[in-house]
């Protein structure tokens, strides 16, 4: 867990889209990884449903179309090389650009509820802030 949190604070000091994301996404496994260490999943779980398993286990809040997007930039960053279709450097969609603020967002509600904080702000939704840039319906 030590190692998940050190990872989240460093997250957001990479200056690439792409990184930050990549390193948000790492945060995200990290803590998936302390989750079953404390309590098992009773199956292997695809990365998409680590999302909703997590969620139900910790009482988040989810929505699938902010998840598709999340796993379909993952894979496509780590399988392919690929950033949002492109090639890493090119111009990407304005979601792409801010993808890793809501996936921190998330990182954020799920360390606290894996050491057990409880409260609204674990189950308040963490895919956009407001009228920020990276608030998808």
């Amino acid at each position: 867990m030590i190692n998940a949190l050190y990872l989240h604070c460093r997250a957001r000091s990479f200056a690439l889209g792409w990184e930050r994301f990549q390193a948000e996404y790492q945060v995200f496994d990290a803590l998936y990884y302390v989750a079953n260490a404390v309590k098992p999943f009773k199956r292997r779980i695809t990365h998409s449903g680590r999302f909703y398993a997590l969620a139900r286990r910790y009482h988040l809040t989810t929505r699938s179309a902010q998840v598709a997007r999340i796993v379909r930039l993952r894979n496509s960053l780590l399988h392919e090389g690929l950033w949002d279709g492109q090639l890493i450097g090119d111009e990407v969609g304005r979601y792409a650009y801010n993808a890793s603020y809501p996936l921190h967002n998330l990182t954020s509600r799920l360390a606290l509820a894996i050491l057990g904080v409880r409260g609204h702000y674990i189950g308040s939704g963490w895919w956009g802030n407001g009228n920020s840039r990276w608030h998808i319906e």
